[in-house]
């Protein structure tokens, strides 16, 4: 027996995908069942366009390593989106002429990561920080002695202004000093993994340009696989993780 009988898209692979009660699936809001059968066909759609292994994203070794593969120790989180399928939206507040979206799928990838290329990549984006923080931080330290601050609020501005600048442009390069010192060890660029790169190939992109790292001990995301399993009733069909508690 289904699940829920008034549900377009109970026991469907979208409804392990969501893998939640009814009444926290998002498929519960919608406001026809014309509507949740359209979500159940974008999602196979999505489906189709990820490369057949896309699961091994999430595989016992870190798929950032590029040469000699270290252990996962977690994961490292990233929004992948696709143009399709068609989805168009009103041009103002939903309304007016419809224009097609940038975003038709979206996916949210738990990418297997070692503690090497982990704090590779924390360094990495920490570095982009902490040097525009450390040179605000002297230049109001600066500006703060009355020798400075007597030559005028318009010059201390300025002052300030250039070292929030140079601080900003000092961080980005100093960071990609690190990631250049780094990349033989850690790819820092997502689609240098093989898989990624069919995902690019295949029309996916990343939501953010230069996303933020976020790092996770478990994968937020199920696999294709497993959800496959429990659509056909296969055992031993759970989501693992390959990290130790």
């Amino acid at each position: 027996m289904a699940k829920n009988e008034k549900c377009g898209i109970s026991d469907s692979d979208l409804c392990k995908w969501i893998n939640k009660d009814c009444e926290k699936c998002y498929v519960a809001s919608l406001k026809n069942e014309d509507q949740a059968k359209k979500a159940l066909e974008d999602f196979e759609t999505t489906l189709s366009l990820l490369p057949e292994d896309f699961d091994g994203l999430q595989g016992p070794e870190c798929q950032f390593c590029r040469e000699e593969k270290g252990k996962a120790a977690g994961y490292m989180m990233a929004d992948f989106a696709h143009s399709e399928p068609k989805s168009e939206v009103g041009m103002f507040f939903g309304f007016g002429k419809k224009v097609r979206r940038r975003v038709g799928s979206f996916v949210i990838a738990s990418i297997s990561v070692c503690r090497s290329c982990r704090k590779n990549m924390l360094v990495a984006d920490l570095l982009k920080w902490i040097l525009p923080v450390v040179v605000f931080a002297i230049a109001m330290a600066a500006v703060s002695v009355p020798a400075v601050a007597s030559i005028g609020s318009l010059p201390v501005i300025l002052i300030v202004a250039l070292s929030i600048l140079g601080g900003y442009l000092a961080g980005r390069l100093v960071s990609k000093a690190y990631k250049n010192a780094k990349n033989k060890k850690t790819r820092f660029d997502v689609f240098e993994i093989p898989v990624c790169a069919k995902m690019r190939e295949r029309g996916w992109f990343l939501l953010q340009d230069n996303p933020n790292f976020l790092f996770t001990k478990r994968p937020q995301t199920g696999k294709i696989s497993a959800m496959k399993k429990v659509s056909r009733g296969d055992e031993g069909a759970v989501q693992t993780s390959f990290i130790n508690d």
